[in-house]
């Protein structure tokens, strides 16, 4: 196996421990908790004698520390807002829950932003209700006055949020990062810990701002990991680190730590042109397969939406696989059974009668046909009803006939009057499935569990569900809600980060090297992105007072991704040519970058190895019991439908009619 390289982190451990210090004393800071990992991996393999590990600790983890405030989770700072919007705003003017909840995650973004980068809050409120006005001087609809007056409110709602959760010792992480600026002469006058920084590259305003106090007062170091070309060029990818050089008083008189004369080498990437994003994906399947177990290897997804694809995709010979990033709850088939079960009440008649089509939804989702006996018998006697809505007491009927554990599936179909019931008939299906699933599915279930318990106490809490006269309207408010969370709630696997493939996203290689270096989906628009994060900041404001931007973003991305193949022996650079009417196909500005630097950079273009599966012909005897189903349906008359389905489909129509 060739020999692998140094690390940074190794070379970080090695030069730490050359200095003599007290590792009990030392508080290592880094950018992600995958790094602090490796970090105590090398510390293991490095210290020769017995010693009390040293603390290691993300930035957000510090800033609580400092600051002694606890995060909170985002669904609560959802609901502790409307609460302050509801004190703050004039009652003729209060909006319903799912009205408010698609505007105040945006402004609980900038708040966020405009305090992580202690911006005077008052400052940048006023020149937005300025900006808004200008834009808007002649109000001549309720649309324009209501939006003004949103705007001039804003400084109102920011006060009143900050007062409410700094009196509950609780915080959002710009509030947190905040109070850790103003606090951090308290927290160093009680505690003689030695911080080290480790691989950051675009930090925050108070995250700067605390660095460069524990700098300056010799009770900390820093290190970061920059070749000397990107440092010394104006390469856009040592943006930060080079403003850093140039504005931090510490640099007048201390030298830049750590600087390599790493250099890319060309000779060793190759940029590969696959059709469609699906090809891309099989193809660097077959790349891993060449390297598995001879190089240390980490597949890099610029798109983390095609994470299902990629698991389906890996070779078989891929022993230990680790995967950093998550999998979105809304991608497992419970999530969309559960929001077929949302929409089923939803829709419901005021008789309480259900429609034929959410009812068919539900009872053929793979789930419940998997793991209910004879649901396909329930499902012919359902169809040959042919009613357009059926009541609970119909498909009791049914379902006792053809189903052993009817009750346990019918529970889904009683007509609810609250949200806490209709939470119940999910937990009830979870506590049945929950004994017939394994592995990640009931990771699954045991996640919406979790969602549930704590939306129910979050309902009992702040009851803005409670105040609506319609229950089909409270739930469809509700119901949105849910979805949004299952956007945001991921399923997080569990494996080796030491050993094996390494699966990740591209923020999360921050401080990691790897010999061998795939990277998907490198296309103009996905690395970078072509948007950022939306906000009611316009960009000129923003630029004025120091708020990121897209280009701040871009400058940060271009780093990462410049580090990373500085330190690979091989790098595999893939990105979908398939060209579409709508930019597809355009290769990532990286690309663009590395050709012209380096024009010997080799370049290709190819097709998967798509492995065909022969198809087994189904075949089912015309016996006696079949002739004579036949003939009795023939006797009232084959619809077109049926007829259709025969030519078609003639297994669909035996599983069906037969």
């Amino acid at each position: 196996m060739p020999r692998k390289m140094e690390s940074f982190l190794l070379k970080i451990v090695k030069k730490i421990l050359s200095e003599k210090r007290e590792l009990s004393e030392l508080v290592f800071v880094l950018p992600n908790q995958r790094a602090g990992v490796h970090l105590k991996k090398h510390l293991k393999e490095e210290i020769n004698k017995t010693s009390f590990s040293p603390e290691l600790l993300t930035f957000d983890s510090f800033a609580q520390q400092i600051a002694d405030l606890p995060k909170i989770s985002p669904v609560e700072l959802l609901f502790e807002f409307y609460h302050i919007y509801l004190q703050e705003t004039p009652k003729k003017k209060i909006e319903s829950f799912d009205i408010f909840a698609n505007w105040a995650t945006t402004i609980l973004n900038d708040f966020n932003e405009i305090d992580a980068y202690l911006i005077d809050p008052k400052s940048i409120f006023d020149s937005l209700k300025n900006i808004n006005q200008l834009h808007n001087w002649n109000p001549n609809t309720e649309l324009t006055k209501n939006y003004l007056s949103f705007f001039q409110n804003l400084d109102k709602y920011y006060y009143a949020y900050y007062d409410q959760l700094l009196h509950e010792r609780r915080g959002y992480q710009g509030m947190i990062f905040k109070e850790a600026v103003a606090n951090l002469t308290t927290f160093l006058s009680h505690t003689n810990k030695y911080f080290i920084f480790i691989g950051f590259n675009q930090l925050k305003t108070s995250e700067s701002h605390i660095i460069q106090e524990l700098l300056e007062a010799e009770r900390a170091s820093i290190y970061w990991d920059i070749s000397a070309d990107l440092l010394q060029s104006n390469h856009v990818a040592g943006t930060f680190i080079r403003s850093y050089k140039a504005s931090w008083n510490y640099y007048s008189k201390n030298s830049i730590n750590w600087v390599t004369q790493t250099q890319l080498r060309s000779k060793n990437i190759e940029i590969i042109g696959v059709p469609k994003h699906v090809g891309m994906i099989k193809y660097a399947g077959e790349l891993i397969k060449e390297s598995a177990g001879k190089l240390d290897t980490a597949l890099i997804l610029a798109d983390q939406n095609l994470l299902p694809t990629t698991l389906n995709s890996l070779p078989k010979n891929i022993g230990k696989i680790n995967i950093t990033m998550g999998l979105p709850l809304k991608n497992f088939p419970f999530s969309d059974l559960v929001k077929s079960l949302f929409e089923l009440h939803i829709h419901t008649q005021k008789n309480g009668e259900f429609y034929f089509k959410n009812i068919l939804k539900i009872i053929q989702h793979p789930i419940i046909r998997t793991h209910f006996k004879n649901i396909d018998n329930f499902i012919i006697e359902f169809l040959a009803n042919n009613k357009v809505y059926y009541d609970f007491d119909t498909l009791d009927k049914l379902a006792k006939n053809t189903i052993p554990n009817s009750k346990k599936l019918l529970i889904l179909f009683k007509r609810i009057q609250t949200i806490k019931e209709v939470l119940s008939q999910v937990n009830g299906l979870i506590t049945y499935l929950q004994h017939e699933m394994k592995g990640p599915d009931k990771e699954v279930l045991f996640k919406h569990f979790q969602l549930n318990q704590q939306l129910l106490h979050l309902n009992n809490t702040y009851p803005y569900f409670k105040n609506e006269t319609n229950t089909k309207t409270t739930l469809k408010t509700f119901y949105q809600i849910y979805k949004s969370l299952l956007f945001t709630e991921n399923l997080n696997f569990i494996g080796e980060p030491l050993e094996g493939l390494q699966i990740m996203g591209f923020l999360e290689t921050q401080t990691l090297n790897f010999d061998r270096v795939l990277i998907t989906s490198l296309n103009e628009g996905i690395l970078p992105k072509s948007n950022s994060n939306p906000s009611f900041i316009p960009f000129d404001v923003r630029k004025h007072y120091g708020l990121p931007t897209y280009k701040e973003e871009n400058a940060n991305v271009s780093y990462h991704f410049f580090r990373l193949l500085g330190g690979a022996k091989k790098v595999s650079l893939l990105y979908n040519n398939q060209t579409d009417g709508f930019g597809g196909g355009e290769k990532s500005q990286f690309i663009s970058q590395l050709v012209w630097k380096y024009p010997s950079i080799k370049q290709r273009t190819v097709n998967p190895l798509v492995m065909s599966t022969p198809l087994l012909v189904q075949s089912m005897d015309k016996t006696p019991a079949i002739n004579e189903k036949l003939k009795n349906i023939a006797s009232t008359g084959f619809s077109p439908s049926a007829l259709a389905t025969y030519l078609y489909n003639p297994i669909a129509f035996y599983q069906q009619r037969i």
